[in-house]
């Protein structure tokens, strides 16, 4: 291609449900073929088969707005990853659940330098949680900020533990990113580790 006519690239965020086919079974007396797969099946009109030619090894997929689509196998593979496993995407040095961990250990750090201001609790300020969760914050100057974490990390977090969380403020993630950039800048004493 020159470059008059060099395209555009395209990265896919979509999110859409889809099987593997495994088997592709005409209903005698009707219209319609059940595509199936390991998990699941789906009837689907010959309409469909017509348009999309599904074959074998090939996704029946579906989308938020229910249009139905097929893909290629290879070409879905390379395009989508499963929702369950979406923790080992990467951006070619880290994968997300790496990313996680490190925020979480930088936060761990953060609070144990903070511990005058910082807090945990294994429930909202309304009593609920997440199932296997806990609640982690701290009091900046602009207001609160807080993450949750699998209960398994609850040691590493060194503060002062309370019955219930303070109100939640409302905070976004930009927000706590405001708050704690505020703070850097308005720090004056250097840190002392002292945990």
């Amino acid at each position: 291609m020159d470059a008059k006519t060099q395209m555009k690239r395209y990265k896919s965020h979509k999110e859409v449900e889809a099987f593997k086919i495994t088997e592709i079974i005409p209903v005698d007396g009707v219209d319609t073929f059940r595509l199936g797969g390991d998990d699941c099946s789906v009837m689907v009109l010959a309409e469909y088969a017509r348009k999309h030619k599904p074959e074998v090894g090939g996704y029946y997929v579906r989308y938020a707005d229910g249009y139905e689509s097929y893909s290629p196998g290879k070409a879905f593979e390379d395009g989508y990853f499963p929702m369950d496993r979406v923790g080992e995407l990467s951006d070619g040095y880290h994968t997300f659940d790496e990313l996680y961990f490190h925020r979480m250990c930088l936060f761990a750090y953060v609070v144990c330098q903070n511990r005058h201001r910082a807090w945990k609790s294994r429930q909202h300020h309304d009593g609920t949680m997440f199932e296997r969760y806990f609640i982690v914050g701290m009091r900046t100057r602009g207001g609160m900020v807080s993450y949750h974490y699998e209960l398994r990390h609850w040691d590493l977090f060194k503060c002062e533990e309370l019955d219930r969380a303070p109100e939640f403020d409302g905070h976004t993630s930009d927000d706590v990113c405001q708050r704690l950039l505020a703070d850097i800048e308005l720090w004056e004493e250097p840190l002392v580790p002292d945990c």
